[in-house]
């Protein structure tokens, strides 16, 4: 009986290998080379006030806060947008400003909770108040696309004081997941009602459900 590897074998085993390689390549490079936002920080120094460097004399927050300790200048030097940017910090109290119009013209500046979009190149400004803390970092949260997946990533930039080394790619945040659409159209659907009006659920506190004792 002829027990031997055939050459027709080989070449079946080798074809599957380089599918199976091809496959994985496939799904791989574009995962590889999928367009990042990436972050750049610029600080404003010099002798005078950071909010005069910036432009922001006499503004104060909502809550009555002047005269930050730092402006900041946010790029995105990536070649990716970002969407749904926030920030929050460590050892610092932040806030994301945006300079726009009033009614009549006049410039103001006004704080944001978030900006809905930063494309390559685009900046936006921040201002920071220190607390007392010998170290202090700026995180940025976003949404990567396609947004409909809500994966968030945020990146950690420190400001003052050491932190250990961030990986050079965004870290993913815990998500929230959201019922599965098929699963909520079926569970909402007409058979669904009329289901759960012909069969309710037994329930402790029904009538029904509660055995009689004996008398």
């Amino acid at each position: 009986m002829d027990t031997g590897i055939q050459i027709g074998d080989v070449a079946t085993w080798i074809a599957a290998c380089v599918a199976f390689v091809s496959a994985v390549y496939s799904v791989w490079w574009p995962m590889r080379n999928k367009p990042e936002a990436s972050w750049y920080i610029m600080k404003t120094d010099g002798p005078s006030s950071p909010a005069r460097l910036a432009g922001l004399f006499g503004w104060h927050t909502h809550d009555g806060k002047t005269d930050p300790d730092e402006v900041l200048i946010l790029h995105n030097d990536g070649d990716g947008p970002a969407f749904n940017v926030d920030l929050d910090a460590i050892g610092a109290d932040v806030r994301i400003i945006q300079q726009t119009e009033n009614s009549q013209g006049q410039s103001i500046i006004m704080e944001s909770p978030n900006i809905h979009l930063v494309q390559p190149g685009d900046t936006f400004r921040a201002v920071l108040w220190y607390e007392e803390s010998d170290r202090t970092a700026l995180c940025i949260h976003w949404t990567l696309q396609p947004t409909r997946l809500g994966k968030r990533v945020y990146h950690q930039m420190p400001l003052k004081g050491e932190f250990e080394d961030q990986p050079r790619r965004p870290i993913p945040e815990p998500r929230d997941h959201a019922p599965n659409l098929t699963w909520y159209r079926i569970s909402h659907s007409k058979m669904a009602s009329w289901i759960r009006k012909r069969f309710p659920p037994l329930r402790s506190d029904n009538p029904k459900s509660q055995k009689q004792d004996p008398q």
